[in-house]
Protein backbone atom coordinates (compact mmCIF):
# COMPACT_ATOMS: atom_id res chain seq x y z
CA UNK A 1 0.00 0.00 0.00
CA UNK A 2 2.82 2.48 0.71
CA UNK A 3 4.58 1.95 -2.17
CA UNK A 4 1.41 2.18 -4.60
CA UNK A 5 0.55 5.38 -2.41
CA UNK A 6 4.53 6.60 -3.18
CA UNK A 7 4.06 6.51 -6.73
CA UNK A 8 0.36 7.64 -7.14
CA UNK A 9 1.29 10.49 -5.16
CA UNK A 10 4.40 11.85 -5.95
CA UNK A 11 5.45 9.74 -8.99
CA UNK A 12 8.03 7.78 -7.11
CA UNK A 13 8.94 4.27 -7.64
CA UNK A 14 9.77 2.48 -4.18
CA UNK A 15 13.22 0.30 -5.09
CA UNK A 16 13.28 -1.02 -0.83
CA UNK A 17 11.21 -0.56 2.09
CA UNK A 18 12.04 -1.25 5.56
CA UNK A 19 9.95 -1.23 8.42
CA UNK A 20 11.23 1.21 11.06
CA UNK A 21 9.01 1.77 14.09
CA UNK A 22 5.24 2.64 15.36
CA UNK A 23 3.82 4.83 17.97
CA UNK A 24 -0.05 5.32 18.65
CA UNK A 25 -1.45 8.75 18.11
CA UNK A 26 -4.46 10.47 19.30
CA UNK A 27 -6.16 12.56 16.41
CA UNK A 28 -8.88 14.82 17.57
CA UNK A 29 -11.19 15.44 14.50
CA UNK A 30 -14.91 17.12 14.85
CA UNK A 31 -15.03 16.71 18.45
CA UNK A 32 -13.81 13.04 18.78
CA UNK A 33 -10.58 11.84 19.61
CA UNK A 34 -9.07 8.74 17.29
CA UNK A 35 -6.89 6.45 18.67
CA UNK A 36 -4.43 5.97 15.65
CA UNK A 37 -1.06 4.16 14.77
CA UNK A 38 1.19 6.22 13.24
CA UNK A 39 3.79 3.63 11.43
CA UNK A 40 7.52 4.97 9.69
CA UNK A 41 9.68 3.44 7.14
CA UNK A 42 12.91 3.61 5.48
CA UNK A 43 12.08 3.63 2.10
CA UNK A 44 14.49 4.31 -1.08
CA UNK A 45 12.98 5.34 -3.74
CA UNK A 46 13.67 6.77 -7.54
CA UNK A 47 13.31 10.42 -6.61
CA UNK A 48 14.31 11.53 -9.75
CA UNK A 49 11.41 12.35 -10.96
CA UNK A 50 9.52 15.53 -10.02
CA UNK A 51 6.87 15.27 -7.35
CA UNK A 52 3.90 14.95 -9.23
CA UNK A 53 2.06 18.47 -8.64
CA UNK A 54 -2.20 18.50 -7.97
CA UNK A 55 -4.36 20.60 -5.65
CA UNK A 56 -2.89 18.88 -2.51
CA UNK A 57 0.90 19.46 -2.98
CA UNK A 58 1.70 22.84 -4.18
CA UNK A 59 5.50 22.92 -3.33
CA UNK A 60 8.16 20.63 -2.40
CA UNK A 61 12.02 19.74 -1.40
CA UNK A 62 14.37 17.74 0.71
CA UNK A 63 16.54 19.39 3.76
CA UNK A 64 19.83 18.04 5.12
CA UNK A 65 18.05 15.89 8.06
CA UNK A 66 19.72 18.79 10.16
CA UNK A 67 18.16 21.66 9.43
CA UNK A 68 14.27 20.21 10.54
CA UNK A 69 12.95 21.33 13.24
CA UNK A 70 10.86 18.21 15.39
CA UNK A 71 9.91 21.20 17.70
CA UNK A 72 7.47 22.18 14.49
CA UNK A 73 5.42 18.70 13.90
CA UNK A 74 2.20 18.91 14.92
CA UNK A 75 1.90 14.96 16.76
CA UNK A 76 4.06 13.98 19.43
CA UNK A 77 3.87 10.49 18.07
CA UNK A 78 5.53 11.62 14.79
CA UNK A 79 7.96 14.24 16.56
CA UNK A 80 8.77 11.01 18.41
CA UNK A 81 9.55 9.15 15.48
CA UNK A 82 11.24 11.45 13.73
CA UNK A 83 14.14 11.95 16.58
CA UNK A 84 14.21 7.97 16.85
CA UNK A 85 15.40 7.96 13.20
CA UNK A 86 17.47 10.94 13.20
CA UNK A 87 19.37 9.66 16.30
CA UNK A 88 19.71 6.26 14.73
CA UNK A 89 21.86 7.70 11.85
CA UNK A 90 24.41 9.55 14.19
CA UNK A 91 27.61 8.35 14.18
Amino acid sequence: GLARELEEELGWKVRSMTYFRSRPNLYPYRGMIYHTMDAAFIVEADTSQKIAGDDEILDSNFVPIEAVNPDEFAFDSIRDIFLAFRNSRKV
